[in-house]
């Protein structure tokens, strides 16, 4: 087996709980990445949906720029996120928006490499 792909993960800290969001980068000079996103316990509804929003931006990133996926992400927001961002207790104001940050911190982790 080759080499493993260059990857940055990023921790975040959302409404929902801490996340990881990890961006592999293949060997080769695509724009194509894989993302995996973890958040709560295994087998649990929080980690359900987040992996599977990591499934779907690993596709889109064949078709699409890591930034406009992230622009599409930023400012989702939900009941639970408005008061305590502005007190600095979050770094997104829900799990959409927390995993843009992530996605955009560790693209440019990855373009510095």
């Amino acid at each position: 087996m080759g080499d493993p792909w260059p990857s940055v993960t990023v921790e975040m800290q959302a409404p929902e709980g801490r996340i990881y969001v990890r961006v592999a980068r293949p060997p080769d000079t695509s724009s194509r990445r894989g993302v995996e996103i973890r958040l709560g316990r295994a087998g649990g509804v929080a980690m359900a949906a987040a992996e599977g929003l990591g499934r779907i931006v690993s596709l889109l990133t064949m078709y699409m720029p890591m930034e406009a996926i992230a622009k599409s992400l930023r400012g989702v927001t939900h009941e639970r996120s408005g008061w305590k961002i502005e007190r600095g207790e979050f770094e997104g104001s829900s799990l959409c928006d927390a995993v843009a940050r992530g996605l955009l911190i560790a693209e440019s982790e990855l373009a510095d490499d």
